[in-house]
């Protein structure tokens, strides 16, 4: 089921991804916060910013990006430069997407820029080497959030 303010142009089920449990497009920012909370995603923090906890993979590597090799963009990519991919392994690589996404919590780019822009991703401080949900002090958490 959908919930929030659907582009028509740009739903899921027209990228072929069907069988997701809720789909939460564009909510506001107490109804995207609520839910979060509902769900245990995360935690009020002091002044009342979403806190959550992203893990031990937080980021993006330049090296997991790859372009899919086709007849299209063959001689416009700089393959020295950029890991291929060839059309078979995204095929498998986009299913196992699409079945880790199934009955998940699933959001689109609008509302993850909108947040952005508004400040309101936030990370959950931990200390260097220390255990996960330890308490950090100033200047490790410059604002005492937990």
């Amino acid at each position: 089921m959908a919930f929030g303010r659907v582009n028509p142009q740009f739903r899921l089920e027209d990228q072929g991804i069907s069988g997701l449990g809720n789909v939460f497009y564009n909510l506001m920012e107490p109804a995207l916060i609520e839910s979060a909370l509902k769900n245990g995603e995360g935690t009020l923090g002091n002044g009342g910013a979403f806190l959550v906890t992203t893990g031990k993979f937080t980021g993006r590597s330049p090296k997991d990006k790859h372009v899919v090799r086709t007849a299209s963009v063959e001689d416009s990519i700089w393959w020295e430069n950029n890991a291929e991919m060839s059309p078979e392994g995204f095929d498998r690589l986009y299913q196992d997407m699409v079945a880790h996404m199934e009955g998940r919590f699933v959001t689109d780019e609008a509302l993850r820029s909108q947040l952005a822009e508004n400040g309101q991703l936030a990370l959950r401080y931990t200390a260097l080497n220390g255990p996960e949900g330890a308490d950090v002090a100033y200047p490790s958490n410059p604002n005492g959030s937990r």
